[in-house]
Parts: C-alpha cells; structure tokens; sequence
C-alpha cells in the first residue's frame, strides 16, 4: 500500500507528462480492444450459429436459373415431403430462405421464414423481447418479426416496425447476431413461396446411421449433407482465421504503442534517478523502488484502459457497423491482465539499467 501511495504522490508532478502518457495508452488499448472484443464476438457468433442437438444440417438452394425460369417452385411442403417418412429422424427444423425483389434483378432483400420447431434446434438467443407464439406460427399472414441486433446498423428494439417483403412487421423480439449478423426471421408463411431461394434443415439423427434420403428426388442445388459436429467445425475454423488475422494486425499496433511508452519511461526513469538514489542512500531497497515505478506505469494504464472502457457504449455501435463487437468477460480479462504484464515488462526494462548502479552513480545519472 505505501508503494501505491508513493506511486500516486509522484504522479501529481508533470501532469502534462503523464496526461500524454495516458492519452498513448488509450490509443495503444484501443487497437487490443478491437481485436480482443472482435474475438469475444466472434465466439457468440460461433455459438449462436452452432446447432443445439446432435444430427445433420443441409443447406437446400436452387440456382438462379431454375428461379428465374420457374423450372422448379421450391416450397416447405417440398422439404417436408423430400423429409416425410424417414424412421431415421426423429425430428427436423427448416429456416426457409427468402430474397424478395423490390425494383427488379439483384434489387431487393434478404429474410427468413421459420417454424415454431427452429428454436429446439438453432441457436437464437433473446436478448430482448420474445419468440413467435403458436398462435402466430398458426395465423395465415402474422405481421411479426424478430430481428438481430446488426439489423440497420444496430440499434433496432422490440416495437420498432420494419418493412419486410411488401407489408410493414412489428419487432416483436431481438435475437444476438450470428455469422450473418442483420437476419430478419418471420413466422413461415406461403406469401413468399415464389421469392424462396433455398432452405437450412436441422435433422436430429443417430450421427452413426446418416438418414436414406435421396436427394435426387428434387432439383436442389445443395453441398453434402453434413453432421452438426462437421458444420460446426467449420464454422469455429472461419472465426479462428479471421480473429487471427485482426488480433495480428491489433497486436502489431500495440506493441508499437508499447515501443513509444517505453522511450517516454526511459527519459521520465533518468529524470526520477537522483531521488531513486537519494531513497536509496536513506535505506529504501531497489524493490521498493521498482514496486514504486510498477505501480505509476499500471496505475497510468489502468487509467487510459478505463478511459477507453468508459467510452464503450458510444463506440459499440460505430464498431458494429464494420464487424461484429462483444466487449464481454473474456475482453475485459484479457485487456486487465495485458495492463498489469505490460507495466511489469516496462517497468523491469526501462530500471535494469539503474539496478546495475551504485547508490553514488544514480544519482549522478538524475544530476546530468
């Protein structure tokens, strides 16, 4: 305690100094904090999207060819047909994917319909609001909808009113963004069985013993029908690569901040040497003096990290518009143990120099 209180004491003087000091750590930590923050999102990301029950996940399309042409009208009673009678499955879930066109050939917009079975299988989690009821799963035309929390750029809430297709739907609830991040879902509806693109299948299935179906029987476009693990290992090894790539380029920016802080320390060290040596010489041991200098450089970091924590509700939403951004635990731990391992680098760093000097000699160094 008396090392913090001497710590605190002798950052009263040059103000200036340290208020620049303070000022470079933001910067410095604002580069971690988006990567490290971008990491935690992608992680939610990565379980959101993951499926709940073991078993296989399909990805049905039709080309854009077999649409344009009306060759092939894909409906959910296609799926349902295609999946109808199967003893291998004991239950499936159907997002049906849907791209309605406002002002003709690559104009329009993306959503989804769903059935009351998608929340057992996929992993919407409600952060406000509430599902779908039986009720309006059950209504011919329900003008309801549930939106991520990336749709318009953030900001959406339970009671807004978004145009989706060609009628306007009440929020009735918002669901943390996943890999898609600005998915609007709507209870299924046959309305919009001429804009369907494609449909995700959950399948709950004994993984040893893959389901017989064949596939052949409609006109899909589709990759291999795959098993939850295999989907979501691929899901974990997107958000790996790109978290790597960001936090790299992150990392790069802040040891460059680490490199400057460094200089400044150096010459506040030289600055600080005659009374380093002057306590010294009174009987004060060199760890005194080092848990001293530790505890200003942390407390000057924890400040700029605070700093930059506090201003997190105003940056969220900006950061949110570019990439996914959840500044949650494992952020914040990381950002607090890169505070205290920082300063105990520089702190040993910038002082290995005065450690190996006489009394004598440091205070001469601060004297120049």
């Amino acid at each position: 305690m008396f090392s913090i209180g001497q710590a605190l004491v002798h950052l009263k003087r040059r103000k200036w100094l340290h208020i620049i000091m303070i000022f470079s750590f933001i910067l410095g930590y604002a580069a971690l904090y988006l990567g490290l923050s971008y990491g935690d999102g992608l992680l939610a990301q990565a379980e959101t999207t993951r499926l709940k029950k073991d078993g296989f996940y399909a990805q049905l399309s039709v080309t854009e060819e077999q649409r344009q042409s009306g060759a092939f009208a894909p409906t959910r009673g296609t799926v349902d047909t295609l999946l109808a009678g199967r003893p291998a499955l004991q239950g499936y879930a159907c997002v049906t994917n849907v791209y309605y066109e406002t002002l003709g050939a690559g104009d329009g917009q993306y959503f989804h319909m769903v059935d009351a079975k998608f929340p057992e299988y996929y992993n919407f989690f409600l952060q406000e609001g509430r599902f779908f009821t039986s009720e309006e799963f059950a209504a011919e035309d329900a003008r309801v909808c549930l939106a991520e929390t990336g749709v318009g750029g953030g900001g959406v809430r339970v009671g807004d009113t978004l145009i989706i297709g060609d009628a306007a739907h009440t929020v009735v609830g918002v669901i943390g963004s996943a890999l898609f991040r600005s998915r609007v879902l709507i209870p299924q509806t046959e309305q919009y069985n001429a804009y369907i693109v494609g449909f995700d299948v959950a399948m709950q299935a004994d993984v040893t013993q893959p389901p017989p179906i064949n596939w052949d029987e409609t006109p899909f476009f589709r990759p291999e029908m795959q098993t939850v693990d295999a989907y979501s290992a691929g899901i974990a090894q997107y958000t790996a690569a790109n978290f790597a790539a960001v936090l790299a380029v992150c990392l790069v920016l802040f040891v460059y901040m680490l490199f400057n802080t460094y200089n400044i320390l150096k010459n506040k060290a030289v600055e600080d040497a005659a009374s380093f040596g002057v306590r010294m010489a009174m009987g004060a041991r060199w760890r005194d003096i080092f848990r001293q200098f530790f505890f200003e450089v942390l407390l000057l970091m924890l400040a700029g990290l605070l700093i930059l924590l506090a201003l997190n509700p105003l940056l969220a939403p900006l950061i949110r518009t570019t990439f996914e951004h959840r500044l949650g635990p494992l952020s914040i731990g990381a950002l607090a143990g890169s505070c205290a391992l920082s300063a105990l680098v520089l702190a040993k760093l910038v002082l290995r120099g005065l450690k190996k000097q006489a009394i004598v000699a440091v205070i001469r160094e601060g004297l120049r």
